[in-house]
């Protein structure tokens, strides 16, 4: 069984990781997602598979790691487990930007894969919508989706739902597997 524990690593104050318990178990709901945003654009994982929520390390980005694809930033060391970090933004061919003390890392775990992906800011979790909107286009805005399972809508914005299965490919699973051995 996956871990219900959520840390906010950026954040040192008890009482915000108390508030974000509160918003983890204030839905009801068994399926929640935990959405954020990317360049104002609403993105949703299912809670299941966030193991964690940690600051971006400003001061000590993720080390890069040779022939890699560009959108895999590098690696962390998180209390002693390597774990690679990927760049959205770069994957599905957003333009760059810095990144503040609003920036997190959410770690994923999924099956065999544990990583992580950088997101401008953590938004809410919600329930898992029950509005589904559709699937999404093969291309939307020239940003490929081929990790989108569907577009949801929740109070009246329209949250891109993520296949965490899909972030990866084979390719790159091969050649972190690598340079994890």
């Amino acid at each position: 069984m996956k871990k219900n524990w959520w840390t906010l690593n950026k954040f040192s104050e008890e009482e915000d990781l108390l508030n974000l318990e509160m918003i983890f178990n204030s839905t009801g709901k068994k399926e929640q997602l935990i959405t954020f945003k990317i360049e104002d654009v609403f993105y949703g994982i299912e809670i299941s598979k966030i193991r964690e929520v940690t600051g971006y390390p400003i001061e000590k980005p993720p080390k890069p790691v040779p022939n890699l694809p560009d959108y895999i930033m590098g690696i962390i060391n998180l209390r002693g487990e390597m774990i690679p970090v990927l760049e959205l933004k770069k994957k599905m061919g957003l333009s760059e930007k810095q990144y503040n003390k609003f920036s997190v890392i959410l770690i994923i775990e999924d099956q065999e894969d544990v990583f992580g992906i950088v997101c401008d800011e953590v938004e809410e979790v919600i329930p898992f919508p029950e509005e589904k909107i559709d699937a999404p286009p093969e291309y939307i805005h020239d940003i490929d989706t081929s990790f989108i399972k569907f577009l949801g809508g929740h109070q009246n914005k329209i949250i891109h739902i993520l296949d965490t299965e899909k972030i990866l490919n084979m390719e790159d699973k091969k050649n972190l597997k690598k340079v994890l051995s």
